[in-house]
């Protein structure tokens, strides 16, 4: 599982080495930028909690005909520290966790100018888990969003991911709902 993720994170870095040839439009160049949101965190034995989402994220969009584009990014997303509650009220622990990895884009660029694009996502993640909580994962995330290039510089986007990590005795449940920004070189 580990050499498909990290085969699928060379692929989505090759992209945009293979379209440095291309006519540039609405949506291909490289991007950066970061982004707001909540996380609502759920692990197995402990109420589910929402907590404050930073993030930071850069990349590659190609879009190779009117209506779609595709992309990848790299990314790091810190969720905050907050206090979930034992199942049967046995005590509270206080854990968050710092996920990063690649992401893989395939948007559908609408509008008289492609300058609305909603897209889907599917990346590979490693999840480190912070506070009272300890240890690591890596697994897939997936989710949808819509960005909106507001001039040849600086989009935004809203979107939401989920993810789902561990082992058959234990699970963390990420759902992230983010809006953010932008720019473009």
């Amino acid at each position: 599982m580990k050499r498909f993720g990290l085969l699928s994170a060379a692929v989505l870095m090759m992209i945009p080495a293979l379209t440095l040839a291309a006519t540039p439009s609405e949506w291909t160049g490289a991007y950066a930028g970061g982004q707001v949101g909540w996380t609502q965190t759920k692990v197995d034995y402990f109420s589910s909690e929402n907590a404050l989402n930073l993030g930071v994220f850069g990349g590659y969009n190609y879009q190779f005909a009117e209506h779609v584009a595709v992309g990848g990014d790299i990314f790091y997303e810190w969720n905050e520290k907050k206090d979930h509650k034992f199942s049967g009220g046995l005590g509270t622990s206080n854990f968050g966790s710092d996920v990063y990895g690649v992401d893989g884009l395939v948007g559908f660029p609408l509008g008289s100018q492609s300058q609305f694009m909603p897209y889907l996502k599917l990346g590979y993640v490693h999840l480190r888990a912070t506070g009272d909580a300890s240890g690591s994962d890596n697994d897939w995330r997936y989710g949808a969003g819509f960005a909106w290039r507001m001039s040849t510089r600086i989009s935004v986007h809203a979107q939401y991911m989920y993810m789902k990590l561990g082992s058959s005795s234990m699970h963390w449940k990420n759902e992230t709902y983010a809006v953010g920004a932008a720019y473009h070189f």
